[in-house]
């Protein structure tokens, strides 16, 4: 099933589909894409996007976006083509989550090739009784594969008390691979942000058990999440993020995109970057 459309000066197109997963498990596929931020944009620029599922079951899916974007006043991200996938319920309900995805990005080292992104899943969860700057996220975790240009994550460096030392960390080892970590708290709407940023940067970074990555942040069951220590504009801050009654809102895996250009190519149309999610699974289960 191929799925395919141009976007120019839009904010969100999406196509949907219903999948089986890998594991049996059905859910919702969708391809989606957002440009933000028009109001601030110097050219908006454009999409291409051709995305494809699967003929049968338990088969990866991909998606190959070609995108124009001169970057904005601000300096935002503008597009974040991503797979979507639908997971919902319950934090504590999910006894495994994992994903594995292939990706192919432009080559920012070449003649005439000007690229800011980064390659990254974004999960958000829901809480009730919580006022957020975000729609209603009471947690935004997101999860660095690679990057090229000078953007960073949101928030400040983040440190935590490893129990075994009882000295603070400023890193993670989850399955050979070392994370740094970055977030804040907004302390007006209690909505958090987590980033988890890979020290190497990686394309294929094989299966990632991203439920670990949530137990870390806040154990299933628990009732408070584990403290994480920053210093912002205002001095030394500590946070932790408690999931209990928390639902799992989104998942998402794509590329935030804040600047793509091909100087190489002079017609605006032809000045485009191509990046491709080769291939994506996640497989999940739930009580």
């Amino acid at each position: 099933d191929t799925l395919s459309g141009k976007l120019a000066n839009a904010y969100l197109e999406r196509y949907s589909r219903n999948y089986t997963m890998p594991n049996g498990k059905n859910a919702v596929v969708r391809f989606a894409q957002n440009i933000s931020g028009r109001n601030n944009a110097i050219d908006s620029g454009w999409q291409d996007i051709d995305a494809r599922l699967p003929v049968a079951p338990n088969t990866n899916l991909s998606m190959r976006v070609q995108t124009y974007h001169p970057g904005n006043k601000t300096g935002s991200c503008l597009p974040y083509p991503k797979i979507q996938v639908a997971i919902s319920g319950l934090y504590e309900s999910i006894t495994t989550l994992n994903s594995a995805p292939i990706v192919t990005i432009p080559d920012a080292s070449a003649a005439g090739i000007v690229v800011t992104h980064n390659s990254s899943y974004d999960i958000y969860f829901d809480k009730p009784g919580t006022l957020t700057d975000t729609g209603g996220n009471y947690l935004a975790m997101m999860i660095w594969l690679n990057k090229s240009g000078s953007n960073g994550p949101a928030g400040e460096r983040l440190k935590w008390i490893n129990p075994t030392t009882n000295a603070y960390e400023d890193s993670l080892l989850v399955d050979s691979v070392v994370y740094y970590l970055y977030g804040r708290q907004y302390f007006t709407n209690n909505n958090i942000i987590i980033n988890f940023v890979r020290k190497v940067p990686s394309t294929n970074p094989g299966n990632i058990d991203i439920l670990s990555l949530m137990n870390f942040i806040c154990p299933q069951g628990a009732a408070y999440g584990r403290y994480f220590y920053y210093t912002d504009g205002n001095g030394p801050q500590m946070m932790r993020a408690n999931l209990t009654g928390a639902t799992l809102a989104d998942f998402n895996f794509g590329f935030e995109i804040f600047k793509a250009i091909n100087n190489n190519n002079a017609e605006r149309f032809k000045k485009g970057l191509t990046f491709s999610i080769d291939q994506f699974t996640a497989t999940f289960n739930k009580n």
